[in-house]
């Protein structure tokens, strides 16, 4: 795991119990930070560190490029510094990790901090429903390995459904299926693959003034001739630090 980014308060407190947020970032929005602090809140201070993390390989996406990991770390950093003026307790870290699977990244993350007793992953709806697909899990069987996953120390939080669908699609841009729009997370973690995980998944309720926003929507906007144009708009959309990087960067323009 490689730290790009870190803010912390001189008297760091031990870095016990974690908080990780992996995504894209493409770029990463108020419904990013809106997730964040929600999660934040529910936590409150039994949490000292938070993870912005994202993966430059990813089992259903095009690995990221140098150029492309720059920019995505240095937006992540804008979040990073949100997130330390409004929560000075916390140690923010932008980190990135060459694993895709959250098995894997358990691991780099415990390796890094080596004092980790819990590790709390936000997860989309659609993340989570993929997190339990069985065809990622070949060689041991899902539950041997989710079993020492969750005996470890870790748990889920899990963004209700309707946000996760419509704007954070974490780790995956494609739109939510029929099935996953239809279910709820307790019909989900009463599955028969899934029950017995159910107790380390929790949900969070984030504000549904958000439901509209999406990464996707933002790029597209961003790709305009005249990005001043959808300037008003944009700044609803995204961090006031983001939106400085990406319009002066001209990342997304065509």
């Amino acid at each position: 795991m490689i730290i790009h980014h870190q803010y912390t308060l001189e008297n760091d407190r031990k870095e016990e119990h974690v908080l990780v947020l992996g995504s894209s970032f493409n770029p990463p929005t108020n419904a990013h930070l809106g997730l964040l602090t929600a999660s934040i809140n529910l936590l409150g201070e039994t949490i000292s560190h938070v993870l912005l993390l994202i993966a430059s390989n990813n089992p259903d996406k095009p690995a990221i490029s140098d150029q492309i990991m720059k920019y995505r770390t240095d937006m992540m950093d804008c979040i990073a510094q949100d997130l330390h003026s409004t929560y000075p307790f916390l140690t923010i870290m932008v980190v990135s990790t060459p694993h895709g699977m959250f098995i894997d990244q358990e691991q780099d993350i415990r390796s890094t901090l080596l004092t980790v007793k819990k590790i709390y992953f936000i997860m989309g709806y659609d993340t989570l429903v993929r997190f339990f697909d069985k065809k990622y899990y070949t060689s041991i069987s899902m539950s041997e390995v989710l079993s020492s996953f969750f005996m470890n120390g870790n748990e889920i939080l899990c963004a209700e459904r309707p946000l996760t669908c419509s704007i954070l699609k974490l780790n995956n841009d494609s739109e939510c299926s029929k099935e996953i729009r239809d279910q709820s997370l307790q019909s989900f973690m009463s599955q028969d693959d899934t029950m017995e995980f159910a107790q380390y998944v929790r949900e969070v309720s984030v504000d549904k003034d958000l439901s509209d926003l999406s990464s996707s929507k933002v790029r597209l906007l961003l790709s305009m001739k005249s990005e001043t144009e959808y300037a008003s708009e944009l700044t609803k959309l995204l961090p006031s630090n983001v939106y400085h990087y990406v319009t002066t960067h001209h990342i997304y323009s065509p």
